[in-house]
């Protein structure tokens, strides 16, 4: 049998491609495949030297030479029609795979508006919930779900060629693989996130407001009724910031200071104008309470201590001041006690305040205060002074807030009446902390999903 040209492929090659052809003797035994080479260099297109020969004993086998490649851009929109359904989204898990094939080519889409609206596309969205591993068995690829976060491909940069298994007909190394993307983390919802509840013990932040902050050790402590159940500064700081979020304190002109500000106030009305310049050096802290009309103060008894190495105090109390009738109301959960140091340090923060806004206030001891042992629903609380401050800043504020939204604000009354106890109040410090422990931690989620959903903002405005 004569030699025979091979038909030249159907695709655009340059024409300076070289043909082949093929020498197909009969088969004597086993001949193998054989490719005699050519310089290539040295001859012309048209030159019969320029033919490579081919000595085959079987035609299920052909291997042809390498070939200049196309454009690889060309190739790759020509092997891509459907140019939108080429990056898939996959994820999976012990129970469930997910896989998205539409909507991934441009990368991740942002949560928020953009200034240039974005198109409008679907997604086509498979899920599997249980048992898929076994299902895709059977497939000659096996998915192991090993690792929650492994989920997607064999990772090839986009810039290589990647040689696929299969029989290509195309003379020319196969498309580059597009990467897959994977799930984006659905806790940038808030209807998906979940509320972290067991944080490590340790000093790192778990929550950071404007104006106070919690360890996740604290976090721990909130609920502890034993050895750590008094509330250190940054939990009560912490649990009172939120109240005054929450009532939106400060568009009310209700301020709650926390325990550095009332310490600082201290200083100043223990101390007096120890510069003798009328208090010039309290101009941030005249500002904070010069429009506001109620306000209030935690008190600790550890104020009076010098020593700022050491943690000092072992009881919390209260100072509310009325300033449209120039009162202040001092609230002690231990009055009953015959706490008078603690009483000395509250009208010295009272003191305090007046100093820098000018203003004298009228002490008064709430003898009728609930007695925070006595008049605790849960008797193994070794320490509830911090939750009956919160709770008592809790009663004030409905107090105020609904006699502001009545228009009867002139009749508000901060005095503990002798019938309270007995007719308001229904304390029980452990439903106190868990209630402040969930919403610290409900806040902290919120952050998080802020957080969150712009770190996701902003990988998909950057693609």
């Amino acid at each position: 049998m004569r030699p025979t040209s091979l038909p030249t492929p159907t695709m655009d090659d340059p024409p300076s491609s070289p043909s082949v052809k093929c020498d197909m003797g009969m088969p004597t035994g086993n001949t193998d495949l054989s490719l005699s080479p050519v310089n290539m260099d040295d001859a012309s297109p048209s030159s019969p030297s320029a033919v490579s020969t081919l000595h085959l004993s079987t035609a299920s086998t052909l291997v042809l030479p390498s070939l200049p490649p196309t454009d690889a851009v060309e190739y790759h929109n020509r092997c891509r029609p459907f140019a939108q359904t080429n990056r898939f989204i996959l994820q999976k898990g012990d129970k469930t795979f997910m896989m998205s094939d539409r909507g991934a080519r441009g990368g991740y889409v942002p949560m928020s508006p953009t200034d240039r609206p974005l198109y409008h596309r679907r997604y086509t969205i498979d899920v599997n919930t249980c048992g898929w591993s076994k299902q895709f068995s059977r497939l000659r690829f096996e998915w192991a779900a090993l690792l929650e976060d492994d989920c997607s491909m064999p990772s090839v940069p986009a810039v290589e060629f990647v040689l696929f298994p299969g029989k290509w007909v195309e003379l020319e190394p196969p498309a580059f693989r597009e990467p897959i993307l994977s799930l984006p983390n659905p806790c940038r919802f808030q209807e998906l996130a979940q509320a972290n509840f067991s944080p490590p013990i340790d000093e790192e932040i778990y929550l950071q407001l404007d104006e106070s902050s919690l360890q996740n050790d604290e976090f721990h402590m909130i609920v502890d009724l034993q050895s750590c159940s008094w509330f250190r500064d940054n939990i009560l700081n912490v649990a009172l910031e939120m109240l005054s979020n929450q009532f939106s304190c400060k568009a009310r002109r209700i301020e709650i200071a926390n325990s550095m500000v009332s310490q600082i106030l201290f200083r100043v009305g223990y101390g007096g104008d120890v510069d003798n310049n009328n208090f010039v050096h309290y101009a941030e802290e005249k500002r904070r309470f010069e429009d506001k009309d109620w306000i209030f103060f935690p008190i600790n008894d550890g104020f009076a201590s010098d020593d700022s190495t050491q943690v000092c105090g072992s009881h919390w109390s209260l100072v509310a001041i009325n300033r449209p009738d120039g009162l202040a109301h001092y609230i002690d959960s231990m009055s009953n006690e015959g706490n008078n140091k603690q009483a000395l340090i509250g009208a010295c923060v009272a003191e305090g305040l007046g100093n820098i806004l000018e203003e004298r206030y009228a002490l008064y001891i709430e003898e009728y205060a609930p007695d925070q042992y006595a008049d605790n629903q849960c008797k193994s609380d070794l320490g509830p002074c911090g939750p009956f401050v919160v709770v008592m800043i809790f009663k004030y504020l409905n107090l105020i807030t609904e006699h502001q939204d009545e228009g009867t604000e002139e009749y508000i009354d901060l005095s503990i009446p002798e019938s309270f106890v007995s007719e308001a109040w229904l304390f029980n410090s452990q439903r106190v902390r868990l209630h402040i422990r969930e919403m610290i931690a409900e806040e902290q989620c919120r952050q998080e999903t802020r957080r969150t959903a712009a770190e996701h903002d902003l990988v998909a405005l950057e693609e």
